[in-house]
């Protein structure tokens, strides 16, 4: 296991804070509304993390409980080995151990696709389960990645937006002058990096415009994970960043089959 979240960034932000003069305890309050975000690269992409450990995969072939039938379901996307993430993710309660799956169609279903198995799922699977490694059928995956490419882990934080909480008076200013200490590659997006966590807005609006948040309790949806991607529709590929998201108690008791996903697309 990486050791506990880095909290660089957070005092970088709180040095900022207090050269515009906002008080201290509204700096706590809003550091305290951050949550851990986690950046998982492709090895090369940040030297910085260059003694990392591998955290997951990204394509290849994926290895399933012996019960688990596929590939009837969507495609395969990436594994997160959970043992391996950082500690002590305030808020963030990922499972200690076992890997998490994320898959999601190639297709584009359309946003009346209401059913979670259709366009894309995440399936939990506890240390020490048997499981078998399951070859791509080329008949239904030709635009799944076949070559397993490795991801490292760079943590850091996502500070709290307007839309997601109560944030101290001064700070939907303040906020429009802070220096982001994050890493360039992360702040300006990425075309082949999967995050973990953070806060559940969408990238084109800075909005939580996320199908699920209809519901007049979404504060309690997480974003588990989302990443870019690119979607057929209409026979042609087109840039999308595929969220899966999950409520705070499905997530805390591990029930990965109730997670949602939702694709925004990025050429609109």
């Amino acid at each position: 296991m990486m050791p506990d979240m880095d909290t660089h960034y957070l005092q970088v932000w709180r040095e900022q804070a207090r050269e515009h003069g906002i008080p201290e305890p509204d700096i706590d309050q809003w550091l305290g509304l951050a949550r851990p975000l986690l950046w998982l690269h492709k090895v090369q992409d940040d030297p910085a993390a260059a003694n990392a450990p591998v955290v997951g995969y990204r394509g290849g072939h994926p290895s399933l409980p012996l019960d688990v039938e596929w590939p009837a379901g969507p495609d395969f996307v990436a594994s997160v080995d959970c043992a391996a993430l950082p500690s002590d993710l305030r808020g963030f309660p990922l499972p200690e151990d076992g890997h998490l799956l994320f898959f999601h169609n190639t297709e584009y279903l359309g946003p009346e696709c209401d059913s979670p198995d259709d366009d894309g799922r995440v399936l939990y699977i506890p240390a020490g389960t048997a499981t078998a490694e399951r070859v791509i059928n080329t008949g239904r995956h030709l635009k799944v990645e076949p070559e397993r490419i490795p991801l490292q882990c760079s943590p850091c934080w996502d500070p709290p937006h307007d839309c997601c909480g109560p944030i101290p008076a001064g700070f939907g200013q303040l906020t429009q002058h802070l220096e982001d200490p994050r890493p360039a590659y992360l702040r300006n997006g990425a075309d082949d990096a999967m995050l973990l966590g953070g806060y559940c807005t969408t990238w084109t609006v800075d909005r939580c415009e996320l199908s699920e948040y209809t519901d007049p309790e979404h504060k309690k949806w997480r974003r588990l994970a989302f990443m870019p991607r690119d979607l057929i529709m209409n026979e042609e590929a087109l840039p999308f960043l595929v969220h899966w998201i999950i409520r705070e108690d499905d997530l805390a008791g591990k029930r990965f089959d109730r997670v949602k996903t939702y694709a925004e697309d990025l050429f609109t």
